[in-house]
């Protein structure tokens, strides 16, 4: 049977936001709910070595047996991560006031890096190679890395617009938001 999991929101009875983990191993059919992990703000994740990564405020969560077990690693300056990508062995992650990190371990361990927009709010990261990737978000904000995520430029839109979110195909780069 194939195993799911997602993440998501819910208030408890005080009427307070949490996050909230469940997961399946039935294909969907029953689903049971896992320990509270904090607020969960971005997607999850699948790496190609079957490993699950999902953001939640200040902590970064993997699994590494289909979402039975979880680990949970602060976040750079717990600053919240709202969106990342991990591929060979480097890793970008973004999010709200001006969260930008970087691992060159494979996401074992993260480096806060500082760019000049301290509110700046990204949603979206995407690695193309070792080398080269982007994060995105509000107010026209796209940035690129060509070493991994260590330093980044602010690139130019054509048009002023939200970016929320980017993925690849082949060897292109889509982008979805709003004007």
């Amino acid at each position: 049977p194939l195993s799911l999991v997602t993440t998501g929101l819910t208030h408890d009875s005080a009427n307070n936001i949490i996050g909230v983990l469940m997961r399946s191993t039935d294909d969907g059919h029953t689903w049971s709910r896992l320990p509270a992990t904090g607020i969960g703000f971005g997607e999850l994740q699948l790496t190609p070595d079957k490993t699950v990564r999902f953001l939640s405020w200040g902590g970064l969560n993997t699994s590494n047996d289909f979402g039975a077990t979880w680990t949970q690693i602060k976040l750079p300056e717990g600053k919240p991560g709202r969106t990342l990508d991990v591929r060979w062995n480097t890793g970008i992650m973004a999010g709200n006031f001006g969260q930008v990190a970087m691992s060159s371990d494979h996401g074992a361990t993260w480096t806060q890096i500082t760019l000049s927009e301290e509110n700046a709010h990204f949603t979206s990261a995407l690695l193309v190679s070792d080398k080269v990737g982007y994060v995105a978000g509000t107010e026209s904000r796209l940035y690129n890395t060509t070493d991994g995520g260590r330093t980044w430029s602010r690139q130019q839109l054509p048009v002023a617009c939200e970016i929320l979110a980017m993925t690849r195909s082949g060897n292109r780069i889509w982008a979805v938001g709003a004007k």
